[in-house]
């Protein structure tokens, strides 16, 4: 018994060896893909910021060709413009007049309206009739009228 003990012991201390071992060369791992990561997004932002300042160069060098251009040109007031606009604006006509939406149609209330059966009993019941005389004047079972006058208390 105490062989399987001292067994039992050994193997639980080479697992917790193992698993401290695993957790050290994991987090050595981690650190140098973090490193690794933090290069890369440095590198990927000098090459972006390299970009843009190319970009700026360009546009500046462009408007300054445009820039130079437009001073060496001289401007012809009575020369056609080299876009026009048109659109078709149809103005209202003196016997037009404005669009009025159709009025609804008012039907006429028909005045009839049927009484539910909830309403039946609990009428009847107002007026003082017993739960079956209720039910056999409204043709329904005396179990679900007197439901209806418990939900009604």
């Amino acid at each position: 018994m105490y062989i399987l003990l001292a067994a039992s012991l050994l193997m639980h201390l080479f697992t917790i060896y193992a698993i401290v071992v695993l957790f050290r060369r994991d987090s050595a791992q981690n650190n140098g893909d973090l490193e690794r990561s933090k290069k890369e997004i440095e590198d990927l932002l000098e090459a972006y910021t390299e970009e843009m300042k190319e970009e700026n160069e360009r546009l500046v060098k462009t408007l300054e060709r445009r820039s130079a251009q437009s001073e060496n040109r001289t401007v012809d007031t009575n020369a056609a413009p080299e876009h026009t606009y048109s659109y078709n604006h149809k103005e209202p006509a003196a016997e037009e007049k404005p669009y009025l939406p159709p009025l609804p149609v008012e039907e006429e209330p028909s005045g009839t309206y049927e009484t539910s059966t909830k309403a039946k009993v609990y009428q009847l019941q107002d007026q003082g009739y017993s739960i079956e005389e209720t039910a056999k004047k409204l043709k329904m079972g005396a179990g679900e009228v007197e439901l209806l006058v418990k939900f009604r208390s």
